[in-house]
Formats: structure tokens, sequence, C-alpha cells
């Protein structure tokens, strides 16, 4: 009976993790999409004004998006499930 309760405790403790790692991409992902409206208000205010299209604004911007994209990338790598890891319940 202890075995059991051991495999369903790894079990909730694998879904447990599983579940922050989506939260954690998710919040990357809403970084990455605040980045990418950033700049495309900068865009926007820049060719209107018939400003350069370069400039610290979108460097800071596009290396925040860059970021983000690099944590959602390391993230679901981490995610990755090998067949070791997969829980059986006898």
């Amino acid at each position: 009976m202890s075995d059991f309760f051991d495999t369903l405790g790894a079990a909730a403790r694998k879904a447990a993790s599983s579940a922050a790692t989506q939260i954690s991409i998710a919040a990357e992902e809403q970084k990455v999409r605040q980045a990418y409206q950033a700049i495309g208000k900068l865009y926007y205010r820049q060719t209107k004004n018939g400003g350069s299209l370069t400039g610290d604004e979108f460097d800071a911007q596009i290396a925040a998006a860059d970021a983000a994209l690099e944590r959602i990338r390391s993230l679901k790598d981490a995610k990755t499930v090998e067949p070791d890891d997969y829980v059986t319940v006898e």
C-alpha cells in the first residue's frame, strides 16, 4: 500500500511541476505580447512623426521579447519528458 501512495505522490509532484512550468510559460508569453505591442506603438509613433525606426526604445523592447522567447524555449526544453520519467501505477 505504501508503494501505491509513493507512486501517487510522485505523480502529484510531477503534475504540480508541470502546472508550474505551464504558468511560467504563459507569463513569459505575456511578456512577449507586451513587448510586441510596445514595438508596434513605437513604430506607429515614429512613422507618423517621420522619425527613424531605430533607437534605444526599439532595442530595449526587442531585447525584452528575445529574452522572454529564450526563457520560453528553456522552459519547454526542461518540460520534455523522457520515457523513463513516466509513472506507472500497478
